[in-house]
């Protein structure tokens, strides 16, 4: 049945960004007592967004969980969410009791998978070196930012409560999806664990296959029109018959250290926090 008095989503997916939300909500989208809109990262509560799209209107943004059942919870995955200040509130003046998931990725690989995709998102060729140098010059580039996860998290534990946020680590989870998945059942408060998932872990590094592959999917027009007909889970599908698996760009050692000491901070408090070494490659010392 139905639901036939819409309400707002019950949790939400909200970061980080590069850090596996994409396949978290394909995951959880799978599962029977879950409701996720076709489209991921409507980002009504994010301002810097809020005013250009057309869920800006409170019952447009309600009409994407207008086919959810009376047993299902609703589900929404913006990863901006994590990082603007007032979402918190935002959110807790429509659902006092939500939830939230949160996947922390190394904040140095999560960077250059965010160069990564807008290079390849926008053709352009991946000189990394180059590329980490330009944001590294600016401490407040948003993508330098993205990074930084404690306060953020702070945020929201301190409106919502500790009980209500699971941080996940990708590292951890992507390799072991089907615990991971279940044991997000069990924060949920939901009675029925996944029996199986149809998951395929191909997080690799992705590259255009031709020149071709690479006009048409970075083609503005192509990308309007491809939102406004497919789904996120459809369009990414469809993303991938133009890619290939590739050979990743190597950052230099100098500026890995570089990006080292402007994180270790953050990282320490969150492995504080968590009480636990996080399986961050570029934190093992």
């Amino acid at each position: 049945m139905v639901r036939t008095n819409i309400r707002w989503p019950d949790f939400y997916i909200i970061g980080t960004s590069r850090g596996g939300t994409t396949t978290l909500y394909s995951l959880l989208k799978s599962h029977a007592n879950i409701f996720l809109p076709k489209e991921k990262e409507l980002r009504y509560f994010d301002k810097t967004y809020h005013t250009t799209i057309a869920h800006k209107k409170e019952e447009e943004y309600l009409s994407h969980f207008k086919e959810a059942k009376n047993n299902q919870l609703i589900g929404e995955a913006s990863p901006n969410y994590l990082y603007e200040a007032g979402v918190d509130s935002k959110i807790r003046k429509k659902q006092k009791k939500a939830k939230f998931i949160i996947s922390l990725r190394d904040p140095i690989e999560r960077l250059i998978s965010h160069i990564l995709m807008v290079n390849r998102n926008h053709g352009n060729s991946s000189m990394i070196d180059e590329d980490v140098k330009l944001i590294l010059s600016d401490k407040n580039h948003p993508f330098l930012k993205e990074g930084l996860y404690f306060d953020n998290i702070q945020r929201f534990i301190k409106t919502f409560g500790k009980e209500n946020i699971h941080i996940i680590i990708f590292e951890e989870w992507i390799p072991n999806s089907f615990i991971a998945m279940n044991e997000l059942v069990q924060f949920l408060k939901l009675d029925i664990p996944f029996k199986e998932l149809n998951y395929k872990n191909d997080n690799g590094y992705m590259d255009h296959r031709s020149d071709l592959s690479k006009s048409i999917i970075t083609h503005s027009r192509v990308r309007s029109i491809g939102k406004k007909i497919f789904s996120s889970e459809q369009r990414l599908k469809i993303k991938k018959w133009f890619l290939k698996k590739g050979d990743k760009p190597i950052l230099s050692e100098e500026l890995q250290e570089s990006l080292v000491l402007f994180y270790k901070n953050d990282v320490d408090k969150i492995e504080s926090y968590l009480n636990k070494k996080l399986p961050w490659k570029n934190f093992k010392s």
